[in-house]
Parts: C-alpha cells; sequence; structure tokens
C-alpha cells in the first residue's frame, strides 16, 4: 500500500465516521470508520518514512480532493438523508492537505538523499 491507498482510507473512514449516518445491521458504522480512518493514517505515516519512489497520490490528487472538499462544503446545498454533505467536503479538504503535504515531505526527501548519493559517487 502506498500515500493513495492510505488517503483514500482516511477519507472513507472519516466519512463513515463524521459524514455518514447509515444504520447497517451487525455493523457500528462509527466504529468502522474510526478503525479504516486509523489505519490509513497508519498506512500514510509508513508511506512517509519509508520514502517510496513513486508516490501514488501527489499534488495532483491533493489538488482534486481540495477542489471537491470546497465545492461540497461551500457551494453545495442539497440536503440527503443520512449525509452530511459540509462534513463530506471538510473531510475531502484535509485528505486533500493531507496529500499535498506527504507528497512535499517525500519529495524533499528523495531530493535530499539523491543528493548525498551523488556526493559520493565517483565514475
Amino acid at each position: 500500500m502506498g500515500l493513495g491507498s492510505g488517503i483514500f482510507l482516511i477519507v472513507v473512514g472519516a466519512i463513515l465516521y463524521g459524514a455518514v449516518d447509515v444504520d447497517l445491521p451487525y455493523v457500528d458504522g462509527d466504529a468502522l470508520g474510526l478503525i479504516l480512518l486509523l489505519a490509513g493514517l497508519a498506512v500514510v505515516i509508513v508511506a512517509v518514512v519509508l520514502r517510496a519512489d513513486r508516490p501514488e497520490a501527489g499534488v495532483g490528487t491533493g489538488i482534486l480532493l481540495l477542489a471537491a472538499g470546497a465545492i461540497l462544503y461551500f457551494a453545495v446545498d442539497a440536503d440527503l438523508p443520512y449525509i452530511a454533505d459540509d462534513a463530506m467536503g471538510a473531510i475531502l479538504m484535509v485528505a486533500g492537505a493531507i496529500a499535498i503535504v506527504a507528497t512535499a515531505v517525500m519529495s524533499r526527501r528523495r531530493t535530499t538523499s539523491r543528493r548525498s548519493v551523488q556526493g559520493y559517487y565517483q565514475p
């Protein structure tokens, strides 16, 4: 799993935990959402620490999530049953910010490690 998978888990978990209120038999939606949210957070942390060479989510994904969240939060005024569109918009904006920051951190570490390797390499 990479950065994109972790962000996806965070978004789905946060939506289940805070934005959607559906009663499923034998399933606690809030507990399921919290578990997915924490699992996604763990995946993002591991992906950043391990400095994956090819992050699955990047600045483009972050901007897309920010834009979708802003549209839901500020522009959409729909009263859908069991769904809080403001909460879902805020969750998407936070996920977009996480994607942008995590991608910036990962690319900064890759640039730093390449510079240190280039300094020691003598052809």
